[in-house]
């Protein structure tokens, strides 16, 4: 098999799993979706998957969208990166005469006259080139090109000759008409990997109520899609999907705790959480907050950001009653949301954590592992009196943690580091049970560390799973002051983090009577 027609297998593949993820949305118990089309024949161009909305959703720009139309583009290996000509290039998207934007301009003639109730969505695993203009003028919370931005500047400028460029390129009049073309285009970027797209199916369809893949060399998701498609059936509604997937046997309910409980949700990014308000009860948004990873101004760690927590908290986690918290947040916000709802809250709180699909990690007693995780205390060389704690689960940190320290922190004497055993990794947590006994051995080392020497403060660097973060700042009440840390992946630096939150600054814990 040539890696052409191997492209093109993984690319109908790629498309696949984005309609499930679409689809299993209608079955959400809260879905405001009307139906879900696989190559609409309606939807010119932007046919790959399309997605209709009962009642209209907000854009970006607050405005209604009726309905939500994606072309996928996938490529098996990271090669060139996105640039601004590459939106006016037909080779782009393996196109001969037509480029991207003048696929999005008769888009927007026929489906989005005045720029609104449609938007059109361009989802690609490549990337946008970080030095070209693009990357100034795209937005990383939804995709949509910052007009504001792009209006910057006078014809000279960089913006202005980009401007012209794609003015010129779609044949329009004035930058009010380029402007109308580009106001429903959403350039998804960094969609993901195929594994990464499969897991995130898979979450959706575990919250549906239907079987996830988990890594299976048998997914019976693709070829059903394809059978469908061979008979003419293109676009589904809820009941259609579930006689469908009753047929095939893939239905298999909801997840009982989940149903059982009330679900608060919180997000502070819209990567892969866009659509918790059909799965949540009560959903705190704090995206707005950021943008993309990036808070829009650190002082919302100290004062907005906080105080929007803490009331969510004591408004929605009801003492005496069960709710399933889903964490879509930074770290720091999740161990915060423990930190509110330790033992002393009296709410019956449990996390969700996706992996192999959905779990709820039950705060419950499983197999002792003698060895769950090693802890070892690094001295940096300078004088103070405080520490910072290093949490190696999901990756190592503690090279990075050692030169953030060394550069920002002369207060810290000692680095107290905590890693699990074997090793860090994806997938270094079996369950609920593992993450507990990894978090008593933390509180044991945090306050042998205190014993042997107060600390005014302790830094708290951590890499590990959103359930665990809550797990662990469940436990932090009685360890004195604390900074949470965030690290700037795309920073590509070593020592890369940003101060977060600080804590006990919330709120007492959550006691309602």
């Amino acid at each position: 098999m040539t890696s052409a027609i191997v492209a093109r297998q993984l690319g109908d593949d790629y498309q696949g799993v984005l309609f499930w993820t679409q689809a299993a949305r209608l079955l959400h118990t809260r879905s405001t979706i009307a139906d879900v089309t696989f190559e609409s024949s309606d939807a010119r161009a932007f046919d790959d998957v399309t997605v209709g909305y009962r009642q209209p959703v907000l854009d970006c720009y607050g405005e209604p969208i009726d309905r939500d139309c994606y072309q996928v583009k996938f490529q098996m290996v990271s090669a060139k990166p996105i640039t601004a000509e590459s939106l006016i290039d037909p080779a782009f998207i393996n196109a001969t005469a037509v480029s991207l934007l003048q696929r999005v301009r008769d888009a927007q003639r026929i489906y989005a006259v005045a720029g609104t109730r449609v938007r059109l969505r361009f989802a690609t695993t490549a990337t946008i080139d970080p030095n070209d203009i693009l990357a100034r003028v795209h937005s990383n919370i939804d995709g949509q090109i910052r007009l504001d931005e792009l209006a910057k500047d006078g014809p000279r400028s960089a913006t202005g000759k980009l401007r012209k460029l794609w003015r010129e390129h779609l044949e329009l009049t004035t930058d009010d008409d380029l402007y109308a073309a580009l106001r429903p285009f959403r350039l998804d970027d960094r969609h993901g990997t195929l594994d990464a797209a499969r897991h995130k199916r898979d979450v959706q369809l575990a919250y549906a109520g239907l079987r996830p893949v988990d890594g299976a060399r048998t997914d019976p998701y693709d070829p059903l899609l394809r059978r469908l498609h061979a008979e003419g059936k293109v676009s589904f509604t809820a009941d259609e999907l579930l006689a469908i997937t009753k047929h095939e046997g893939l239905w298999v309910g909801r997840l009982p705790a989940i149903a059982a409980a009330r679900t608060l949700g919180i997000r502070s990014f819209l990567h892969r959480a866009e659509d918790m308000a059909e799965s949540c009860d009560h959903l705190l948004d704090l995206a707005p907050l950021f943008d993309g990873r990036r808070i829009r101004d650190a002082a919302h760690w100290d004062d907005d950001l906080p105080a929007r927590l803490a009331e969510f908290m004591q408004t929605h986690a009801l003492t005496g009653s069960r709710c399933v918290l889903d964490l879509q947040t930074h770290t720091s916000v999740g161990f915060a949301a423990g930190h509110l709802l330790d033992s002393k809250s009296g709410v019956d709180a449990v996390p969700l954590q996706r992996f192999r699909g959905i779990q709820v990690w039950e705060a419950a007693e499983g197999a002792h592992r003698p060895d769950v995780g090693a802890a070892e205390t690094v001295a940096c060389g300078t004088a103070g009196d405080e520490l910072a704690l290093a949490v190696s689960v999901s990756q190592n940190v503690l090279t990075d943690v050692r030169s953030y320290c060394a550069a920002a922190l002369p207060s810290v004497d000692e680095i107290l580091h905590v890693r699990v055993n074997p090793a860090p990794g994806v997938h270094a947590l079996d369950d609920a049970a593992h993450a507990l006994q990894l978090c008593r051995l933390i509180g044991e080392s945090i306050q042998t560390a205190r014993q042997l020497k107060p600390r005014s403060r302790i830094h708290v660097f951590l890499s590990a799973p959103i359930a665990f973060a809550f797990f662990l700042g469940q436990r932090s009440r009685g360890w004195g002051e604390l900074t949470l840390y965030e690290f700037e992946f795309e920073a590509g630096r070593v020592g890369g983090y940003l101060p977060a939150l600080k804590l006990p600054r919330l709120a007492p814990p959550v006691v309602l009577v």
